[in-house]
């Protein structure tokens, strides 16, 4: 592991033994951190009895995500292999990168009462809808191979 992903585990392993931290969440990361984060959070799960290859090969199950939330504070995750949660998180992960257009659209409202009819149309084409979904698409798959390098880093550690 490199300094930063042992530093990390060194804050996990105190959060983990303290009864009152229930989740374990940073405001805002980096994507290197985060890259950093998801490899240490498999890296931890691996460890445990319900992570075992024989009941991955079974898919997701709730021992797992007990285990996980339990044992390292960890809530969600997906079985990409299942449609209709691959479907869900894809979904969630969208809504995740769509918060700032939505922030924006309140910020128009707000731009609405202050410019000119003029002004506000220049400022609501400054990006078009097909503009957002293509930027949301790249952003999401961008994020899948982000996981797919974690996987494969953890084939080396």
């Amino acid at each position: 592991m490199g300094l930063c992903a042992e530093m990390l585990q060194t804050f996990y392993n105190d959060a983990y033994r303290r009864k009152e931290v229930l989740d374990i969440t940073v405001e805002d990361p980096s994507e290197n951190f985060q890259r950093v984060r998801d490899f240490v959070d498999v890296k931890n799960c691996q460890g445990l009895s319900s992570f075992q290859p024989s009941k991955l090969l079974k898919g997701f199950s709730e021992e797992m995500q007990k285990e996980a939330r339990e044992k390292f504070k960890l809530n969600r995750a997906t079985d990409m292999s299942d449609k209709e949660q691959y479907k869900s998180y894809r979904l969630d992960m969208k809504k995740r990168l769509n918060a700032p257009f939505q922030k924006n659209g309140r910020d128009f409202d707000k731009l609405k009462n202050v410019l000119r009819p003029d002004e506000f149309s220049a400022t609501l084409s400054s990006i078009t809808e097909d503009q957002r979904h293509q930027y949301l698409e790249s952003t999401f798959q961008e994020n899948v191979e982000t996981y797919r390098k974690v996987i494969d880093r953890l084939a080396t550690h």
